[in-house]
C-alpha cells in the first residue's frame, strides 16, 4: 500500500508540473525511477541505486533513449538533498559528469545523532519530525558498521572544502519550523565562504516537507515556493546553456512511472535537460 501511495503522489505531482508550472513550456520530460526501501536495504544499498540510475542516465540516454543531454539539475527535499549531495560528491570523486545546478529543499545534511544544532530543540515537539521518529529513521538507514560523524556520503555536511569549491550552483530552501533547518545555514555559510555560486530562502512558519503540501487542499503559501524552485531550476538551465548554446530540438512531453520506494528519484528530462528531482 505504501508503494501505491507513494507511486500516486508522484504521478500527481507530475501532472502539477506539466499542466500548472509551465513544465510543457520548458519542454520537460519526467522519469520516476524504483530502488530499495530502509529499513530492509540499509546504507549503502539506497545510495548505490541512485548513483547506478544516475550513470545509466548520463552515459546511456543518447545511446538508448536518443536524449543529448545539455543540463543536469539534481533536486531534492529531506532525505533526497542528502542523496543529491552524495551524489554529486561521488561524481567529483569518481571524474564522472557533475550535474550543473542542485536544488535542495529542507535536506538532511547531518545524519549523526551524536551531533547537535539548536533547530534540533524543535524535534522534541515537532507534529511531522519528532525526535522519536528521527532516530528510528536514522537507525533504520544506517548500518551498525557506519559511522555518519565521519562519513561525508551519509552527512554531507561534513564534505571537506576541498571537494565542495568543486561543487555546481547550490540553492536551498529551508523551513523555520524544521528542526534540521540549522545544517543548511551552515552549508550556505560554508559556500560564501569558497565564494561558491549559492542562495538560501527560508520559508519562516513552514514546516519541513512543505514541497509536498502544494496542493488543491493543502497549504495555498506553498506555491510560492513551488513557484520559486521552477525559477531557480530554470535560471540554472538557463546558466548552462550560456556557457553552452545550442538550438533546442521539440520533444513531445511522456511520463514513466513504476512503484517508488520511501524515498525515491523523480526526473525531468527532454533532449536537451535534464533535472532529477530526489524527494523523500
Amino acid at each position: 500500500s505504501r508503494r501505491r501511495h507513494t507511486r500516486s503522489s508522484l504521478v500527481s505531482w507530475a501532472r502539477r508540473c506539466v499542466q500548472e508550472t509551465g513544465a510543457n513550456e520548458c519542454n520537460l520530460v519526467i522519469f520516476a525511477i524504483d530502488y530499495k526501501l530502509a529499513p530492509e536495504a540499509k546504507y549503502p544499498a539506497v545510495f548505490d541505486d541512485i548513483w547506478q540510475a544516475y550513470f545509466w542516465i548520463i552515459t546511456q540516454a543518447e545511446r538508448q533513449l536518443g536524449i543529448t543531454l545539455r543540463s543536469v539539475i539534481l533536486a531534492g527535499d529531506s532525505a533526497g538533498g542528502n542523496l543529491a549531495m552524495s551524489l554529486t560528491l561521488r561524481a567529483i570523486k569518481s571524474n564522472f559528469r557533475v550535474p550543473d545546478g542542485l536544488l535542495l529543499g529542507y535536506p538532511a545534511l547531518n545524519l549523526s545523532i551524536r551531533s547537535f544544532t539548536p533547530s534540533l530543540l524543535a524535534a522534541m515537539d515537532d507534529f511531522i519530525l519528532r525526535y522519536s521518529f528521527l532516530n528510528i529513521a536514522i537507525n533504520s538507514y544506517i548500518p551498525a558498521d557506519a559511522d555518519a560523524s565521519k562519513d561525508p556520503y551519509l552527512s554531507p555536511i561534513l564534505i571537506l572544502d576541498e571537494d565542495l569549491i568543486k561543487f555546481p550552483t547550490i540553492k536551498i530552501m529551508a523551513a523555520g519550523r524544521d528542526p534540521l533547518r540549522d545544517e543548511s545555514y551552515r552549508l550556505i555559510n560554508r559556500m560564501a565562504r569558497l565564494k561558491k555560486d549559492a542562495q538560501l530562502i527560508e520559508y519562516r512558519m513552514f514546516p519541513h516537507a512543505f514541497w509536498n503540501l502544494d496542493l488543491i487542499f493543502g497549504l495555498q503559501e506553498c506555491r510560492f515556493a513551488t513557484n520559486q524552485a521552477i525559477k531557480w531550476i530554470s535560471e540554472m538551465i538557463s546558466k548552462n546553456e550560456a556557457k553552452h548554446p545550442v538550438a533546442h530540438n521539440e520533444m513531445e512531453f511522456a511520463f514513466q512511472s513504476k512503484s517508488v520506494s520511501y524515498t525515491h528519484l523523480r526526473a525531468h528530462e527532454t533532449r536537451e535537460d535534464l533535472v532529477c528531482r530526489l524527494l523523500l
